[in-house]
This record gives C-alpha cells, sequence and structure tokens, in this order.
C-alpha cells in the first residue's frame, strides 16, 4: 500500500465529521479548536492503482539511442519522432552536429555528421534496429526504445 502524506495548513477550521472527504483521503479526528493549526492528512492508494503509477511513469521516460562511429547518444523522445527530427533535437543538445541537403519531394539527405562528409563514394548510411532503412530521414518515424545507427559506407 503506498501511503503519503501531506500537511496541509488550516486558515479557519478542520472539517468536521459531516464534511465528506475525497475517497481515499482520512482525516485524523480534530485535538483542538485553534483556528490556525496543521492537520496531517493521509492519502492511501490500492495496490492496483500504485502499480499503475509506477508504469505511467516508467513510460514517461521514453527514449531512443543514436549510434555513430561506436559512439551512443541518448535522448527523450515522444512516442514517435521522424529520425531527422530526433537529430536535431540532439544537436541542438550539443550532442552531435551534421549538416543536411533538402531535396524538394524527397526530404532531407544527410551530407555529413561530427565533421565526416561523403566522399569517394562512401555515404552515411542509417539503420533502424539494426535493418537498413529503405526511407529518408525525414519520413522514417522512430519509436521509444528504438536504435538509429550510422555507418559510413559504400552504398551497395
Amino acid at each position: 500500500m503506498c501511503v503519503i502524506a501531506l500537511t496541509l495548513l488550516v486558515s479557519r477550521h478542520l472539517p468536521t465529521p459531516d464534511t465528506p472527504l475525497p475517497a481515499g483521503v482520512q482525516a485524523p479526528p480534530a485535538k483542538s479548536t485553534n483556528t490556525e493549526e496543521k492537520a496531517s492528512v493521509v492519502v492511501t492508494q490500492k495496490p492496483e492503482e500504485a502499480q499503475k503509477t509506477q508504469k505511467e511513469s516508467a513510460t514517461s521516460s521514453q527514449r531512443a539511442t543514436l549510434e555513430i562511429e561506436g559512439a551512443k547518444y541518448i535522448s527523450e523522445i515522444p512516442e514517435t519522432i521522424t529520425v531527422y527530427d530526433f537529430m536535431d533535437k540532439l544537436r541542438r543538445e550539443g550532442k552531435i552536429n551534421f549538416t543536411e541537403k533538402n531535396y524538394t519531394g524527397l526530404g532531407k539527405f544527410i551530407e555529413e555528421i561530427n565533421r565526416i562528409k561523403g566522399s569517394n563514394g562512401k555515404f552515411w548510411i542509417y539503420y533502424v534496429n539494426g535493418k537498413k532503412a529503405g526511407t529518408g530521414v525525414s519520413n522514417y518515424k522512430i519509436h521509444p526504445e528504438d536504435v538509429v545507427t550510422w555507418k559510413f559506407e559504400k552504398e551497395i
């Protein structure tokens, strides 16, 4: 059972026994009629509610990973985000640097990552969860726990 103790400053008076309290809230009996006293309120939570709260807090921290040349960058993301937007978020956080070129109708193409630019037939190719992506970075949507890996290689 999860118990949360709250301290309330009562400015006028404590609730009378006839005053209904919200479900799960218990107020101790009043010991004094002092118009300005502190009272403790105990909030109880059923085990299934506690489990639900734990699950919600676990899912509120949704992260994805970006790997470049063996370095891993982890950041929180919403439920879905494009690879480009995830990389741009990491760039704004100062974790990575890259340049892109926008192609009308196709989207963005990553030309350079962390000062390594495509040349001699080698380009930056990305993979999501170990599988080579067949969609451009501005259209491919990733989800929490996904791993985006960039490799500098020849396109086959």
